[in-house]
């Protein structure tokens, strides 16, 4: 019924109720073009009259349609062709369909008084409460005479479109009443210019008969391709259908005699992007700028997006949240908590007693964004959904429901986060309204490795003092915003904020905003206010690469590539070559030179930006790029490489957060250019006793909940004295080792300081705890695991196979992972066919013992 835009955004849930499902095509084609750049011109159009159309659909949906998203998957997929019917334009479906903001429903089935009932859902009342429809519409004509129009039902005779066959005089031309596959405008001036010259006698209409007969004919045809529409009639092809108008005034330029007279022109014509300019080359009314005006086409189109000639070239933030909830699944942890991430892990496992300070009045984030936000926490804006899909970012015994949606809004991370903790009864061991003021060293902790905690009742403002046996600090590195400063920003009489306070974009409709930054906050940021306010600026000092949440055929994009087989390739392919690759496979997405966003440095030298919605933001214009500001102004802001002030209302810093601990004493740990000393990003190398651990201080190029999990499980064991830490010197050797592995690859940023790779870094720590699967075992003991765990997504599953308290239903839910993922999209999805799942690892066994067998040829 609602063609998806933004009515998600502002509901609690939006129910797309269809009857025939539709292919869903971007209005951003290949390399980040407008699709209609790539339809529409003349060698694609030779295709279409050389193939079969059933050919030519099915070429467009494996090729284009569907790697972008499987219909299937997202249980669309409708019986005709692609080429059979207007396709629907719309950029955002596949991602809202993804963080269940959006709900595929079939047909209503009635009303009922405080909701609807869907087809195949029984009397199941949906409560509703609003339905709007979009179902079409009737055409009348009231003020024509019905014996000068016929109207069939809802099909109107008319010749081309455009004029009545039955009237003796051609008088009455019926203007833009065609739904062309492609622009309806030139369509529209192409039927005034024919139109007009009917009127005065220039050109002549057939007889009755003759038109009758083609009316009929194009009928039949189009019956034949769009079946029983009320819009078949009028259905034509964009090229054709103006070629055919065209031809009859004149204005259809040759193409042959182009061949011989102005080759480039011909190539323009011929190869390139279709534009109604060519219909000005020759015949009435002429256009003498048509030539340029084709040839420029490109220019123009890239022009709105790349403002200046030259340019140099989340968000749920996982571990820093998660890792406080497996904290006290691990041990004590006495410090200000962001979020009641807490989970008895070490209380039923490794027999600690737990204390939780909790700074918020009420568990978790939600009813906390409601209110008000506070200082030196953790914020978020209210719209924004997990970075990460579901399964990825998965606690590794505790997978998140199967209609869960993919990429989950931060109320229902909330939700999962709460019905964690009470699955494990963690609740009880959280003190609320409590603040840590100081963690230091006991007086006894040379002897005892105790540390001294004062708290901070932000009740009754009393403060007391404790000793524990360990302290865990969880508080990440999303807490202290970073304020840059810029010439004259004082003067500025606009409104100056940074993200971390940004909660609802409604307070900048219809003003100018710039957005200085374009991390995944900066892009959040822009993307939201630009559909409120009247202009966005994205104010970017370098660029950056952009990854969408969809990755190939629907899949969630970290489903899609983290896998151990690609993480394998990584490691062993040159690297400049894995980033070629990389970069060629994003620009085909859309061609980051020239949305202006291209960065110098590879795409794995940054961590990635995450967006879906840019690209399109940026082809209608209402974000722009803009380099670094260079300085404000009482009014507005100047941008580098550019004299004019550019007027605006306010200015959104995206620009990043110190890493602070302003509650830890020096002798614990100190940061400086926003490092931190830690070994394995956990523990400080020069402490005596492993009695301080920091969790969730790090960033990885994937989730961060299974990573803090990790680090949680590892260090309760240090903790615990089940074991034990290397030399102070082999610490300090292994820190280097990972500072100076980052200098040579990532750009030098404070960002930077504390990245990871998601594979790499969960076998690292697992393998120090026994966690970690072993694979060579798996393959000859149960292959159809291996199978999965090899060429399937590397899930946080597998690290409850062995080790310390494995989990018994980890198998399971690694072979069952398709099946969670697809069951919000589709609900009757039961998973793949078993038969199928045989067939493919016997394949994989067959191949892999005949490359055994020409290793082994070649040594006997």
């Amino acid at each position: 019924m609602w063609k998806p835009g933004t009515m998600e955004r502002i509901n609690t849930y939006v129910y797309l109720s269809v009857r025939t499902p539709a292919w869903i095509t971007t209005r951003h084609g290949p390399y980040g073009y407008p699709i209609d750049w790539t339809i529409f011109n003349y060698d694609h159009l030779l295709l279409q009259k050389i193939l079969p159309t059933s050919w030519i659909s099915k070429i467009v949906e494996e090729i284009y349609v569907n790697p972008r998203f499987s219909h299937s998957l997202y249980n669309i997929h409708p019986k005709h062709g692609v080429n059979d019917r207007d396709p629907t334009l719309n950029d955002g479906l596949p991602s809202r369909m993804m963080n269940g903001s959006l709900i595929l429903k079939k047909n209503i089935k009635y009303f009922a008084e405080d909701g609807i009932v869907f087809e195949d859902e029984g009397d199941k009342i949906t409560q509703v409460d609003t339905v709007v429809l979009g179902t079409g519409y009737r055409w009348e004509f009231p003020f024509l005479d019905p014996k000068d129009f016929v109207v069939d039902g809802n099909k109107i005779h008319l010749y081309k479109c455009v004029f009545p066959p039955h009237m003796p005089h051609h008088t009455l031309g019926i203007i833009g009443f065609v739904v062309p596959l492609g622009p309806g405008v030139p369509c529209s001036e192409m039927q005034c210019r024919w139109a007009s010259r009917v009127f005065s006698g220039k050109c002549k209409l057939p007889s009755q008969s003759v038109m009758m007969k083609d009316i009929d004919k194009k009928y039949k045809e189009n019956m034949k391709r769009f079946g029983e529409l009320d819009t078949s009639h009028l259905h034509v092809d964009f090229v054709h259908y103006l070629d055919d108008l065209a031809s009859k005034i004149g204005a259809k330029p040759s193409l042959l005699k182009l061949f011989f007279t102005d080759f480039w022109l011909f190539i323009a014509c011929t190869f390139k992007v279709f534009v109604p300019y060519r219909y000005r080359l020759i015949g009435p009314h002429k256009w003498n700028g048509a030539r340029d005006a084709i040839l420029s086409a490109g220019q123009r189109m890239r022009a709105p997006l790349q403002a200046e000639k030259h340019l140099n070239y989340k968000i749920f933030q996982g571990s820093q949240d998660i890792s406080c909830f497996i904290s006290l699944k691990c041990y004590s942890s006495n410090k200000r908590l962001k979020e009641p991430q807490l989970n008895n892990w070490m209380q039923r496992e490794n027999g600690f007693k737990k204390n939780s300070s909790y700074r918020w009045r009420t568990y978790g984030t939600i009813d906390n964004e409601m209110s008000q936000r506070r200082r030196n926490r953790a914020n978020m804006l209210r719209e924004n959904e997990l970075c990460r899909s579901k399964e990825m970012g998965a606690l590794s015994d505790f997978p998140p429901k199967e209609n869960a949606p993919n990429y989950m809004h931060n109320k229902q991370v909330h939700d999962y986060l709460m019905s964690y903790a009470k699955a494990f009864d963690l609740l009880k061991h959280i003190n609320l309204n409590k603040e840590v003021v100081k963690v230091d060293l006991a007086d006894d902790y040379d002897e005892t490795g105790r540390l001294k905690v004062v708290i901070k009742d932000l009740k009754t403002l009393t403060v007391s003092e404790a000793v524990y046996d360990g302290v865990c600090v969880n508080i990440g590195h999303h807490v202290y915003p970073n304020m840059p400063s810029f010439k004259g920003m004082e003067t500025f009489k606009g409104k100056v904020m940074h993200t971390h306070s940004l909660k609802k974009v409604s307070e900048f409709d219809d003003k100018v905003v710039v957005v200085v930054g374009v991390g995944n906050s900066g892009m959040d940021a822009a993307v939201e206010i630009s559909g409120v306010a009247s202009q966005v600026y994205l104010s970017t000092r370098r660029g950056a690469w952009v990854v969408p949440r969809v990755g190939p055929w629907g899949l969630p994009l970290d489903i899609a590539l983290q896998r151990r087989y690609l993480d394998i390739l990584f490691k062993i392919l040159p690297y400049n070559f894995v980033c070629w690759v990389s970069e060629k496979v994003l620009n085909e997405r859309f061609d980051h030179s020239m949305y202006n966003l291209k960065p110098e440095h590879r795409i794995w030298s940054q961590h990635a930006t995450i967006s879906d919605s840019l690209p399109i933001k940026l082809l209608s214009g209402t974000v722009l790029v803009r380099k670094n500001i260079r300085e404000f102004v009482e009014n507005g802001v100047i941008f580098e490489n550019d004299k004019n002030v550019t007027e605006c209302d306010a200015v959104v810093f995206a620009t990043g957060y110190k890493i602070k601990f302003p509650f830890l004493c020096d002798d614990l740990t100190t940061v400086r250019n926003n490092e931190v000393h830690l070994y394995k990003y956990i523990f400080p190398p020069h402490m005596k006793h492993p009695t301080l651990a920091i969790l969730g201080l790090i960033q990885v190029v994937g989730a961060g909940f299974p990573v803090g999990e990790a680090q949680a499980r590892w260090a309760s064991l240090v903790m615990n004295g089940k074991l034990s830490l290397p030399s102070k010197k082999e610490m300090e050797a292994d820190v280097e080792a990972k500072k100076e592995e980052n200098r040579k690859r990532y750009t030098h940023s404070e960002r930077h300081t504390i990245q990871a790779d998601y594979i790499p870094y969960l076998d690292e720590i697992t393998t120090l705890f026994g966690a970690k699967p072993n694979l060579f075992k798996i393959f000859f003991t149960d292959p159809m695991l291996f199978w999965n765990l090899w060429f399937g997504p590397s899930l946080p599953y597998q690290y409850r196979l062995q080790g310390p308290h494995p989990w018994p239903g980890a198998r399971r839910a690694i072979l069952d992972w398709k099946k969670r993922i697809v069951r919000p999209l589709k609900s009757d999805y039961n998973g793949e066919n078993h038969s199928l799942i045989i067939l493919k690892i016997t394949l994989f066994i067959f191949i892999f013992a005949i490359l055994i067998a020409f290793f082994l040829k070649d040594l006997l």
